[in-house]
């Protein structure tokens, strides 16, 4: 049986060629994944980051879109590490939102 990644095949309905420009979202994911991986902070490997996307339970990789499954993948890898803790990184998200950076 195929994983829930591993759709190819399957109706899903028209793919969406037109290049399109990148959000603030997705240009800070790109960035951010770029530089956990590289030296010399190199603290994830890129195959880390595709085994905690492809381990992603069902609804979730199904709902998320490309950059979404990056940041969940990148997170995953980072609690897994020791790197970053859950309640550290909902700290953060929680200060950037009301503006207490």
């Amino acid at each position: 049986m195929p994983n829930h990644h591993d759709v190819g095949g399957l109706p899903a309905g028209p793919i969406d060629r037109h290049e399109h420009r990148f959000n603030s979202f997705e240009r800070h994911i790109d960035a951010l994944c770029l530089m956990m991986c590289s030296p010399p902070v190199k603290k994830v490997a890129v195959e880390e980051l595709r085994r905690a996307k492809e381990e992603m339970f069902d609804g979730p990789f199904l709902k998320a879109n490309y950059y979404q499954r990056w940041a969940i993948g990148l997170r995953a890898v980072l609690v897994e590490k020791g790197v970053l803790g859950e309640a550290e990184i909902d700290a953060r998200i929680a200060a950037l939102k009301t503006g207490r950076s």
